[in-house]
């Protein structure tokens, strides 16, 4: 009796009055819940006596317990899939100073829009790299004077204290510099800040501000300035590291290419020959067009554009361009909104009214007047027979009259090619 609970002897006793009433009064129906009451507790007491009790601790654990376990299993099914995915395609990449050589670049599932910019790890190399070259161009005297990109680019948190160790490698060289020198490489608002303390105008540019510094600042001024004058330069090792990873400072000074350091070491590694800067990003840009569609691909035809201007290579750069400004006058930019058309999430009024929205690529075009001497209206037949749409708001016809109009010596008219672009596109919201 010590082992039962309150509930289970109310429950006996409950029992034991049905029997005796429907003995004595002689009820069936008394009988009756006697032996279903008898039987439930019965069955009560043999399932909680042979169930295993690691299946209660299981039912018992509280919510958050559950939760993070999912989460755990969530999180190492997410990394298998990852795993999964690591299967590659591959293609034929043949670069510009290297047309027998080819490589087979791997293609992954990644969205280049979040490769496109966490470096967690920076490659010392790089940071180096890239550290020298700001301070190439200028001598900075104290951490809040260096460029932003030095903590979130290159992750250095204390860049007196990396510059000292470079110092130390004998990558900088410590020089006295001239008062107009030392001038030259402050900031506007730190000669404005000379200049108001020493009761001076501060209106003008740069070099009338330090000419007014040298003929009108006090003396003590100028002592104090003179004794910032120990500047930093680079030494022989310094000149010729950074020679040796030019690449690097390529790869910054083109960040919106939206390559990453991990992307740009992979590619070049994976290249059978020693690939320059341009090699590498062509490789990538490659890679990107094989794995989104055209329609999604626009930026990557801007950068490939920039890639053979940048050079010398002049007809290809106007035919990549060609392709962008066939991409921004289609509307294909809202390609996914009418796809949502179809499955109930817009209606044909809602796309008609992204129509308002079309943007008329009126720099893009002027730049044609740069690439006149290699322009054919064949050119623009090749784009729209290889590159292929779901829909264009421009027909062939009407680009080239666009790009003729261009290259005359009259101002183009953009609105009204606007207009009539912004036209086909609701005549194509119509009849969908």
């Amino acid at each position: 009796m010590k082992n039962l609970k309150k509930s289970h002897i109310c429950f006996l006793i409950w029992s034991l009055y049905c029997l005796v009433s429907g003995i004595i009064q002689q009820q069936i129906e008394a009988l009756y819940v006697w032996i279903v009451t008898t039987a439930v507790f019965l069955l009560a007491v043999l399932l909680k006596k042979y169930i295993p009790k690691n299946v209660h601790t299981a039912l018992s654990k509280s919510d958050n317990e559950t939760e993070k376990a999912l989460a755990i299993k969530e999180e190492k099914m997410e990394s298998q899939n990852c795993k999964n995915n690591s299967a590659t395609n591959a293609f034929t990449y043949k670069p510009k100073n290297n047309k027998n050589a080819s490589i087979k670049i791997k293609k992954n599932d990644s969205s280049t829009t979040s490769d496109a910019v966490t470096k967690k790890n920076i490659n010392l190399e790089y940071q180096k790299t890239i550290f020298l070259y700001a301070q190439s161009k200028r001598s900075f005297k104290n951490k809040d004077s260096y460029p932003k990109y030095i903590l979130y680019e290159l992750k250095i948190t204390d860049p007196l204290s990396f510059r000292k160790s470079l110092i130390d490698q004998g990558y900088l060289n410590t020089v006295q510099v001239s008062i107009t020198e030392v001038l030259k490489c402050m900031s506007l608002p730190e000669l404005k800040k000379i200049l108001e303390e020493n009761h001076l105008k501060k209106t003008g540019n740069k070099p009338e501000l330090i000419n007014r510094i040298l003929s009108f600042a006090s003396e003590k001024a100028i002592l104090d300035i003179s004794k910032k004058g120990e500047f930093y330069e680079l030494s022989e090792k310094g000149k010729k590291f950074l020679l040796k990873n030019n690449d690097y400072i390529k790869l910054h000074e083109h960040s919106s290419w939206e390559i990453t350091l991990e992307q740009f070491d992979k590619a070049k590694k994976e290249l059978p020959f020693n690939a320059n800067f341009h090699d590498v990003a062509w490789s990538i840009f490659n890679s990107r067009l094989i794995k989104t569609p055209v329609y999604e691909s626009r930026s990557t035809y801007l950068h490939m554009h920039q890639l053979t201007s940048d050079e010398g290579n002049l007809e290809k750069a106007l035919y990549y361009l060609l392709i962008v400004i066939y991409l921004d006058v289609s509307g294909t930019e809202w390609y996914d909104h009418v796809i949502s058309y179809y499955d109930g999430l817009y209606t044909k009024k809602d796309l008609i009214k992204l129509s308002e929205s079309l943007l008329f690529p009126t720099y893009s075009i002027e730049k044609i007047k740069h690439y006149k001497d290699y322009y054919d209206p064949l050119i623009v037949d090749e784009i729209y027979s290889l590159y292929q749409l779901p829909y264009t708001a421009c027909p062939i016809a009407l680009l080239k009259q666009i790009i003729d109009d261009s290259l005359d010596d009259k101002p183009l008219d953009s609105e009204y090619y606007s207009k009539k672009i912004s036209d086909n596109f609701k005549n194509i919201i119509k009849n969908l």
